[in-house]
């Protein structure tokens, strides 16, 4: 990390200099008003700055006022480091755009936990811009996604059935709203035709997983398609075009999303507990299955959906003997605190999850039994568990 120091006193610069230094911090001098707002508008300039009062060129008010109105991609965190001590002076600098005020000589505990807070704020920073371009980015998703749902909605005319292969286990074969899965994979994916001619091999793919505790079984459910007819596909339905593969990634995880919910509705309007302990993620390259003799294949304007069907014991656990991997088919309260809810049903354990729920589940309370399910293989796999 990089600190301006600004300061026209040598020995005062040095100093300052010397002691960021100790707690690994790259000092950056200046010794005036003018060189200091050079380094500071600068796009690869420090982002922290100890800035003196009275220097030449400019004095550090000014300073702070002109990169306050200048246009910077990281807004730097200003200290302005004076003698003077009344309190006009530190309302005329806060006012001026500085973040913090310290009067000389600052004690180097101080002025480290200060230049922390510094780092503190940038960070704070860089998360917020990358959430506003996530942001942006998912309203562009959701563009694309309500494009989906209306065209399929509305779309009254004869759809050709998606091809099937394979079978799941009869007793979700039974099921009604299985039977209607081709018919609404087909719906969709006809909004998705593109102008390529089936050869190209599939390259982006999404999984998502939902769980049946009641007919205890797992469904790992995956989408493929080529980079090309996903291309086509959504840059026809949104208007923009798709530059990174991430974009593309992020339509088919939609599309993924958009059929297996209305296989989950469908579900539970038939009275089918479902929980959904993993969301759609994609990825890129070649999709390897597992060989299972229990797997539904869908085709259909070349794209494949694939739903595995896995099974899935339902078990009581004690809270103590619990492992990564295993789901919560109740959400998860301390016997104590009832109102309490630790972490919600059909949470994927994790190391991290045990780890913090752990503090409520202390002594005898280690003891509580939780209703879980394994999840599968290809789950576990798919998310690093």
């Amino acid at each position: 990390m990089k600190v301006l120091v600004a300061e026209d006193s040598d020995t005062q610069r040095k100093l300052l200099a010397g002691v960021l230094r100790q707690f690994s911090v790259e000092p950056i001098e200046a010794s005036s008003g003018s060189e200091a707002l050079d380094f500071l508008l600068r796009p690869d300039g420090p982002r922290i700055a100890l800035i003196d009062w009275e220097m030449p060129g400019f004095s550090g008010i000014e300073v702070c006022r002109k990169v306050r109105e200048a246009t910077l991609e990281l807004r730097p965190y200003l200290i302005l480091v004076t003698g003077r001590t009344d309190r006009k002076d530190v309302v005329e600098a806060l006012e001026a755009g500085a973040d913090d005020y310290l009067t000389k000589p600052p004690h180097p505990g101080e002025l480290q936990a200060r230049v922390q807070v510094g780092m503190r704020n940038l960070d704070l920073q860089r998360e917020l811009k990358q959430r506003i371009v996530e942001l942006e980015g998912a309203l562009h998703r959701l563009d694309v996604v309500g494009a989906v749902a209306a065209q399929t909605t509305g779309n009254r005319a004869p759809v050709a059935a998606a091809h099937r292969a394979g079978t799941l286990t009869p007793q979700l074969e039974a099921l009604d709203a299985l039977r209607g899965l081709p018919e609404r994979f087909a719906s969709v994916v006809a909004n998705f035709k593109g102008n390529d001619d089936g050869s190209q091999a599939p390259e982006l793919w999404a999984h998502l997983s939902l769980a049946l505790p009641g007919q205890a079984a797992w469904l790992d459910a995956t989408l493929e398609v080529s980079r090309g007819r996903a291309a086509e596909a959504f840059n026809r339905l949104s208007g923009q075009s798709a530059t990174t593969d991430q974009a593309l990634l992020d339509g088919v995880s939609d599309v993924l999303t958009l059929v297996m919910r209305g296989f989950q509705q469908q579900l539970e309007e038939s009275g089918v507990q479902v929980l959904k302990p993993i969301s759609a993620r994609s990825f890129v390259g070649s999709l390897a299955m597992p060989a299972s003799p229990h797997c539904l294949q869908l085709a259909q304007s070349g794209w494949t959906l694939q739903v595995l069907e896995s099974a899935a014991p339902v078990r009581a656990e004690k809270f103590g003997e619990l492992t990564p991997g295993s789901m919560l088919i109740n959400s998860l309260t301390p016997p104590k605190l009832p109102d309490v809810e630790v972490l919600a049903k059909g949470t994927l354990l994790k190391v991290s999850y045990l780890t913090r729920a752990g503090s409520f589940f202390r002594g005898e309370a280690a003891q509580t039994e939780v209703s879980v399910m394994e999840a599968s293989k290809f789950a576990l796999e798919r998310r690093g568990v």
